[in-house]
């Protein structure tokens, strides 16, 4: 069970990553841009924009959400079990 928890989280870090730079293109933002905003360096945005990188950090994918004026946060289901990260974009917020 552990595994498969596992598995779900990295899975929807990587679902993130994914959501992230959709937001960063629409907004016609630059890996450079990304890097400089988040703190973050060039080729660890690079390398998450490739998908080089397999299993991204929580805190990295944080950073990033956080460039890009949003939040990071999970939270635990049912006994305790890790679900699916969500990201709350604050630009869209109401």
């Amino acid at each position: 069970m552990a595994r498969r928890n596992h598995t779900i989280y990295i899975n929807s870090l990587n679902q993130l990553v994914d959501v992230l730079f959709e937001e960063a293109f629409s907004r016609q933002l630059t890996w450079s841009v990304l890097a400089k905003q988040s703190g973050l360096s060039y080729s660890t945005v690079k390398n998450l924009g490739t998908r080089k990188t397999k299993y991204p950090q929580y805190r990295t994918v944080q950073l990033l959400a956080h460039s890009l004026g949003g939040k990071v946060a999970f939270s635990k289901g049912n006994l305790g079990h890790r679900q699916p990260i969500a990201w709350t974009p604050k630009v869209f917020a109401a």
